[in-house]
């Protein structure tokens, strides 16, 4: 049985084999799903505005979630490089 910093070497592994523009990309859509989830809850939860009421904020805030999904991945990805460098395996290995 692996344990959890065991897998999450090999989830890196995996991850900067695939690449870092990939990594990146995937952060995006995914804070970029997780936006449209939340928009979409809000716009269901309070139906007493117009539809432009509901639409005009969303394309203001989408953007804020595509930024925060790009910046999380870029940071993810040095503190993984950080964590799991090249030249030397952790103590468990």
């Amino acid at each position: 049985m692996l344990s959890s910093s065991q897998i999450e070497r090999k989830q890196w592994l995996e991850a900067k084999a695939a690449g870092k523009a990939r990594f990146v990309r995937r952060g995006i859509l995914g804070s970029l799903v997780n936006g449209a989830v939340v928009l979409l809850g809000l716009a269901l939860l309070d139906p007493s505005h117009s539809f432009r009421d509901r639409i005009v904020p969303a394309f203001v805030v989408l953007p804020i979630f595509l930024l925060g999904g790009y910046l999380t991945s870029v940071w993810q990805w040095q503190d993984f490089e950080k964590k799991f460098p090249e030249d030397r395996l952790p103590r468990w290995e």
